[in-house]
């Protein structure tokens, strides 16, 4: 079996090890919401929880289409303290027509 035809999931052994990584979300324990904050003009979700061994995380994500705008963390790494801050600024665009994504089997394409 070559590289790519792994999924993502490796579901051959009872734990199923995530290839990738763990993400945010799955390094969070004892998820909250707190409330509802503006970030950026965007009415969004705040949640926080604990993040990996001693740290925390506070996560703004969009009410109107659950796009995360900004990621607080905080934890320790060996004797000191670290705070990164991750703001994100999803592109939209104007006028987009999702029928030009539409499934249309056994159509002819021009190329």
């Amino acid at each position: 079996m070559n590289d790519c035809s792994k999924s993502i999931i490796d579901y051959s052994n009872n734990n199923h090890e995530n290839i990738l990584g763990n993400n945010i979300f799955q390094s969070i324990s004892r998820p909250t919401l707190v409330g509802v904050e503006d970030v950026n003009g965007n009415v969004c979700f705040r949640i926080t929880g604990k993040y990996l061994a001693e740290g925390s995380v506070d996560i703004w994500i969009t009410k109107k289409d659950f796009l995360i705008y900004k990621i607080e963390i905080d934890n320790k790494v060996s004797d000191f303290r670290v705070k990164s801050t991750y703001q994100f600024f999803p592109y939209h665009i104007k006028g987009f027509n999702s029928n030009l994504f539409e499934f249309k089997p056994n159509r002819k394409v021009k190329l």
